[in-house]
């Protein structure tokens, strides 16, 4: 790269304040307002999408549980 280059790079960092909202902790604020000023766009759209390869499973596959309360 040139200078020139590299100065306005330098410039635009220095210059130009580009922050997000800075969530310090859970739910952003000591209040757990869980809110932020900034602006969310209009049209949402799809990112990404899985697929898994193998069908769901149960948890547990017997059903030798125990009982607690079969009052």
């Amino acid at each position: 790269m040139n200078r020139t280059t590299l100065m306005t790079i330098a410039w635009l960092l220095f210059v130009v304040d580009i922050q997000a909202a800075d969530w310090t902790m859970y739910r952003a604020d000591s209040a757990r307002s869980g809110y932020t000023p900034e602006q969310v766009s209009e049209e949402l759209v799809l990112q990404w999408t899985h697929e898994s390869p193998h069908a769901p499973t149960s948890a547990w596959p017997t059903r030798n549980r125990q009982q607690f309360d079969r009052a």
